[in-house]
């Protein structure tokens, strides 16, 4: 039980900082255009990023959390309430890691938020011409990303 406990904890800890740092990339593009548009609120920088966050990062999120779970629940079982609580601890600690995380880097980023954002079925809602200027905004800063 011990070694599954640390197992899950540092597959959890690799999972949740790349995700992360996939997310905080998507997010810093996402208020660089916002702000060229003059889009501040909160709601339009959200959707630009997910413009260019892939489905599957959500649902990889979840699956990292049912991981931290299982580990917390392993950590339990192992070494009682100290253990349970130092993987919560870690969990949340381990937070400040995606900032200095390396995996993806910006290259990976650029391409899967630039493939994302081919994607048309997510602006469906908007007429070509705003589709148009979002996508190039968007396609523009992630080029000049990616130099």
């Amino acid at each position: 039980m011990h070694i599954w406990a640390i197992v899950a904890l540092a597959v959890y800890t690799v999972a949740n900082a790349s995700l992360f740092h996939f997310q905080r990339f998507t997010f810093g593009v996402a208020r660089t255009v916002a702000g060229e548009l003059q889009a501040t609120s909160r709601q339009q920088v959200r959707l630009l990023q997910a413009l260019m966050t892939p489905t599957i990062v959500t649902s990889l999120t979840w699956v990292a959390n049912i991981v931290l779970a299982v580990a917390v629940v392993f950590a339990f079982r192992a070494w009682g309430v100290a253990g349970a609580g130092a993987f919560t601890l870690w969990a949340l600690a381990s937070g400040v890691l995606a900032g200095a995380w390396p995996i993806p880097d910006r290259r990976t980023c650029v391409r899967i938020a630039s493939a994302e954002l081919e994607n048309a079925g997510k602006l469906s809602g908007l007429d070509s011409g705003d589709r148009e200027l979002l996508t190039a905004k968007l396609h523009n800063r992630l080029r000049s990303l990616a130099a």
